[in-house]
Formats: structure tokens, C-alpha cells, sequence
């Protein structure tokens, strides 16, 4: 999917103001490299499944998967995200880093760790995101680091590692993330931006 951003939303998400800073792509913010490798995966493997048989196609809920992934381009379309248009507000707002990046980092993990495997065994083809386990294991650093700072513990819906299991299971996860995402308009376009202190 090309990352030029489109030129109107009807969508009720608005973008928010790009500047030169956020869309050089060597200052982009972790969240917002995640992002983008996250969405390339995601594409690559519908894809695969999309040219496959009927039956497997049924098998492997392309229909639910392909839901998903329009909801995760739509969201990140809207808000320019992977081009590090909000890169600001991860660093003006906590809240707004740890929501974002944490339905990423369970995304990421969704389709690395538990998606993947099950895709390359069934059809014998190998995808080998290196870039994208790194900056899933930063991200997850990250959060770590800014929940110990203010105290926090796990939450629920928090990122986990998973074995593989069901592809029903991991459609439904990989459903309520992206759903996920499309709840945060709200937190983004009102956030509560901190101080920083040196």
C-alpha cells in the first residue's frame, strides 16, 4: 500500500498536521516504524491467502483477516501514523503512547509469532520480518520502561506472547486490536499533552 496520504477523508478520524520533522523518515518515532512493517506483513500474508484455493481461503478466515487489515490501513490512513505524522503526541502523552503502542505491539506479535508460523506451514512459504520482531521487542521495551516509571502494572489487553494456536482465535484477536485502534479517535484528537521535564 503506498504511504502518500490521501487526498480527502469521509471518515470522521481527522489527520493531524504533518511537519517536516515528523515525516522525515530517519526521526520517525518506534510506534510509528511498527506500524508501517506491521501493515507490510499483514499485506503480504493476505495476499498469499487471497491466491490460494477456496477451501483454504475458508479455512484461514481471509474474509475476517482482510476486515482487519482495511480497518489497521484505514486507521493508520487517517492518522498518518506509520509516516510519524502523531509522532508528537507519543511524546507529549503517555497515555496516548502507551494505548497506541501496546495494541501494536500485541498486533505485531499477533501476526509474527502466531499468525506467521501457521501461514508458512500450510502453504510452504517463508516470511522472515527480522525488522519487525526488532522493533517489537523495542516497542515492547518501551512500554515496559514508561510503566515502571509511573507505577503501573499489566493491564488487561495488554500485549502477550502466544504459542500458535486456532486461526479462529488469532482472527478474533487480531479483530478486536484493530477495532481497537478505531476506539482511540477520541484519545487522539483530544489528547492531554504533559509537560516535559529535563
Amino acid at each position: 500500500m503506498s504511504e502518500t496520504p490521501p487526498e480527502n477523508h469521509t471518515t470522521s478520524m481527522a489527520p493531524q498536521p504533518r511537519t517536516s520533522q515528523n515525516v522525515a523518515s530517519n526521526s520517525r518515532s518506534q510506534a510509528s516504524k511498527l506500524c508501517g512493517e506491521a501493515i507490510r506483513l499483514f499485506i503480504s500474508i493476505v495476499k498469499h491467502i487471497s491466491q490460494a484455493d477456496g477451501l483454504y481461503k475458508a479455512e484461514m478466515q481471509h474474509s475476517s483477516l482482510q476486515r482487519s487489515l482495511d480497518r489497521f490501513r484505514l486507521w493508520d490512513d487517517a492518522y498518518g501514523v506509520s509516516r510519524g505524522d502523531i509522532d508528537y503526541l507519543f511524546k507529549g502523552s503517555r497515555r496516548v503512547c502507551q494505548s497506541i503502542s501496546g495494541l501494536l505491539v500485541s498486533i505485531s506479535i499477533t501476526l509474527v509469532d502466531r499468525l506467521r508460523p501457521l501461514f508458512e506451514e500450510e502453504l510452504k512459504v517463508s516470511l522472515t520480518p527480522v525488522i519487525l520482531e526488532h522493533l517489537t521487542r523495542d516497542i515492547k521495551g518501551l512500554i515496559d520502561s514508561m510503566r515502571s516509571a509511573g507505577g503501573q502494572a499489566d493491564s488487561p489487553g495488554d500485549y502477550v506472547d502466544s504459542t500458535p494456536d486456532s486461526i479462529d482465535e488469532i482472527a478474533e484477536d487480531l479483530k478486536a486490536d484493530t477495532e481497537g485502534l478505531l476506539e482511540l479517535d477520541p484519545l487522539i484528537r483530544h489528547p492531554v499533552i504533559e509537560i516535559e521535564t529535563e
